[in-house]
């Protein structure tokens, strides 16, 4: 007799042709059960985990503000508006002295400001376009200073292709 018997119980089949007595198991995998990986807790909390209950907390405004900064050796004042409406210009303006910021990473040269401007422009404020045009001739004089120079470089530069 050729033919093998199955024995479910214990997956072992006998075929006739082997000794009697002698079993051969059967390549079948049992079922796996899932097993549950056990997760260690963390000790380290996110810094966003840290923050979400000040990013939901209703008391703290999300309102944009005009903000001004001067520094006077080691007294400082800030003046802070709200922003009414939604604006078209934003504006920004630092001035620093060279000397204290000559050994200071450029992310970090705000901390040495003596003076920083931010201001949001929404151009229905009578103030906003007095604000704006100045803030234009501010930097028409600086490009019209830097052009008169004799040994200026100009650039020319064309925006990246992105490939999306």
């Amino acid at each position: 007799m050729t033919r093998s018997r199955l024995v479910s119980e214990d997956n072992i089949a006998t075929t006739s042709s082997q000794k009697k007595g002698t079993t051969k198991r059967l390549d079948l995998k049992p079922e796996k059960k899932p097993v549950s990986k056990k997760m260690k807790k963390s000790t380290s909390i996110c810094y966003t985990d840290k923050i979400l209950d000040l990013i939901t907390d209703p008391s703290i405004p999300t309102d944009a503000e005009n903000t001004l900064n001067i520094k006077k050796d080691e007294d400082s004042l800030t003046v802070k508006t709200p922003v009414e409406n939604t604006a078209i210009d934003y504006w920004t303006i630092a001035h620093y002295k060279c000397a204290k910021i000559a050994n200071v990473a450029p992310q970090d040269r705000w901390k040495h400001a003596e003076c920083l401007l931010k201001i949001s422009l929404t151009g229905q404020h009578p103030d906003d376009l007095t604000t704006g045009k100045e803030m234009v001739t501010l930097i028409q004089s600086v490009f019209d200073r830097m052009m008169r120079h004799p040994n200026k470089k100009l650039l020319r530069h064309r925006p990246k292709k992105i490939n999306l």
